[in-house]
């Protein structure tokens, strides 16, 4: 075995010999790259993880993220299979003809769970809120496209 090959091997024994003590201030990734947040607690139950508490800079507080939505951890952070509904929080929405409606500020969401009802959108700091229906919505990547266009 080759010298990089043996480095390569050592990495991946210490990667998988992380203790969760390590992993609390490490970044968490959504499943397409997007930074979630941070761990700031491990949340257990006996002996059994439950899931992470995550500081996301979108709700400036603590959000649950359950074990089952975890990939994998790596030396990049914590790695998960989804992407949180809570990472649309600041996205920027337009409706069918392009127009600007302004920025998602909540994800209205069915319990805990990773499934969204609507969306409240603000534009501006005086704006009217306007709730988006999930049905409304035809894409969500950098920004949120709607398949309908929108009055006001």
């Amino acid at each position: 075995m080759s010298e990089i090959e043996n480095i390569v091997k050592e990495e991946r024994k210490n990667d998988d010999e992380r203790s969760l003590k390590s992993v609390l201030g490490s970044k968490v990734i959504s499943q397409s790259g997007e930074i979630v947040g941070i761990v700031e607690d491990i949340v257990y139950n006996g002996y059994s993880i439950k899931g992470f508490l995550v500081k996301t800079p979108a709700f400036r507080k603590n959000v649950f993220i359950d074990k089952s939505f975890l990939d994998r951890f790596s030396v990049k952070g914590v790695m998960l299979n989804i992407d949180p509904v809570t990472t649309f929080i600041g996205k920027v929405v337009f409706d069918l003809s392009g127009r600007n409606i302004g920025k998602v500020t909540k994800v209205n969401r069915k319990d805990d769970l990773n499934i969204f009802n609507s969306l409240t959108v603000k534009k501006g700091v005086f704006g009217k809120e306007i709730l988006i229906s999930k049905s409304y919505v035809a894409v969500i990547k950098k920004n949120v496209i709607l398949k309908v266009n929108i009055k006001g």
